[in-house]
């Protein structure tokens, strides 16, 4: 039994759409399995170092000012002090380290920021008011002097 049914000839790709898609795919797969490259941010500061510096120690200056006149508790102005170091360091180094843990700072080689938070995490948390805050505020004003 003879069929009248003709086959046609394969299909034929163009050599250059194969090329291309084989270069997408390889495309694709380096980029999912190669390792990412952390990309350095580049700090672009509106002001120079010196304002910015003086700019958080006038804030330390202010809460020193409230803790004086009873405005704020010690636990208070612990947290308030955190929250001025880490946004001093945000801010001249462009890492948000505003909501890390200390084990994440060792990570990002801030000695100084570790230290500070060494000392204000048991005032910050504790129940009672514990700590010596001038000491704290002292210190504190000292390092964003120092800092480079």
């Amino acid at each position: 039994m003879q069929s009248t049914v003709r086959f046609r000839p394969p299909f034929s790709y163009s050599i250059f759409l194969l090329i291309l898609l084989i270069l997408i795919i390889a495309g694709i797969l380096l980029k999912l399995f190669l390792p990412k490259r952390e990309k350095k941010k580049k700090i672009v500061l509106n002001k120079d170092l010196y304002s910015v510096k003086q700019d958080y120690i006038k804030l330390i200056d202010l809460l020193e000012m409230d803790y004086k006149n009873n405005r704020t508790t010690t636990k208070e102005a612990y947290a308030r002090l955190s929250k001025i170091i880490r946004s001093f360091i945000e801010e001249v180094t462009g890492l948000n380290v505003k909501s890390i843990s200390l084990s994440e700072v060792k990570r990002y080689n801030l000695p100084y920021l570790e230290d500070l938070m060494r000392e204000y995490y048991v005032p910050e948390f504790a129940c009672n008011d514990e700590g010596n805050i001038e000491k704290s505020l002292s210190k504190t004003r000292e390092v964003i002097k120092i800092w480079r």
